[in-house]
């Protein structure tokens, strides 16, 4: 168990994510950094999301690691989905 209670990961950078258990009471989590890229390009992006959960899910889904994944989640943002959008990402 990690315990992140009252943590200040405002403003983090996140490449990926795995964890499990984690206890976030009180804890801020806002504008994290998601760097990413994406299958066939060569160039990193970046998206800014509000929590630890929907960073480590927008990068699985996003990156090169995962290339059925992320071509899912490209067809989608074509589609203009809220999850994918080029606006910020809320919880």
């Amino acid at each position: 168990m990690l315990v992140f209670s009252g943590a200040n990961v405002d403003g983090c950078n996140v490449y990926g994510m795995s964890a499990w258990d984690l206890q976030l009471d009180g804890a801020r989590q806002q504008n994290l950094i998601v760097r990413y890229r994406p299958a066939g390009e060569k160039e990193e992006r970046k998206e800014l999301v509000d929590g630890l959960d929907l960073a480590a899910f927008m990068y699985f889904t996003v990156s090169n690691e995962n290339k059925s994944l992320a071509e899912a989640g490209q067809k989608s943002s074509s589609r203009r989905s809220p999850l994918f959008s080029p606006k910020r990402v809320s919880g």
